[in-house]
């Protein structure tokens, strides 16, 4: 926000959960306007617990905010009769199922596709917003939410892992990523176009 009258708020607020683990987390600061006076206020909503904070880091990072209705499909059918939905090409729901061309909704239903070129073949789509893959060891795949991913799992020797988020990724105590293994992490740039990905071999 600015740090000067009027005090407007320049980039939109995020929250993150707290524990008693410690935690990483890594967030997009925008700056959509030129301010010569900012600051950036952390607020808390228990003033009586004690907080740590280390290893805060800042980078300049160049990104393309993408409109989400290009990758992602929201539809409902509240009619008594089956509806059809044309699609602009081929698209997933969060049980992998393929749809090209067109997808039937039954009456008083709904689906939520996401494209397949954001995610590629065989990926694991997270049927709700967030997911946690902590299995010993991680299945080899790709593994996608649209908001937040996290795991406490084994990426075992001659593995290939990737998650895609929309938002944040979280490595809790515990991943570990055996000798050989490969593992990547990233915010799926069908949401934000961003160079920035993590990657262990």
């Amino acid at each position: 926000m600015q740090d000067k009258t009027p005090w407007e708020i320049i980039s939109a607020a995020a929250s993150l959960p707290l524990t008693n683990q410690r935690q990483e987390y890594e967030l997009l600061i925008a700056n959509p306007t030129t301010e010569t006076l900012s600051t950036i206020q952390f607020q808390f909503g228990d003033e009586n617990t004690t907080y740590w904070m280390d290893n805060i880091q800042m980078f300049d990072a160049n990104i393309t905010p993408t409109n989400p209705s290009e990758y992602l499909i929201f539809e409902f059918n509240a009619t008594i009769t089956e509806k059809s939905v044309s699609l602009d090409g081929q698209y997933l729901d969060a049980h992998g199922t393929l749809y090209d061309g067109n997808v039937m909704i039954p009456p008083y239903h709904s689906v939520v596709l996401i494209k397949k070129e954001c995610l590629g073949t065989g990926a694991i789509l997270c049927p709700q917003s967030d997911c946690d893959y902590s299995s010993n060891p991680i299945q080899p795949n790709t593994y996608f939410a649209s908001n937040q991913v996290s795991s406490s799992g084994i990426v075992q020797q001659n593995a290939t892992i990737e998650f895609l988020a929309g938002n944040l990724i979280q490595l809790n105590p515990g991943f570990t990523v055996q000798s050989g293994g490969a593992f990547e992490a990233k915010i799926n740039n069908c949401m934000i176009q961003s160079p920035s990905s993590a990657m262990h071999q």
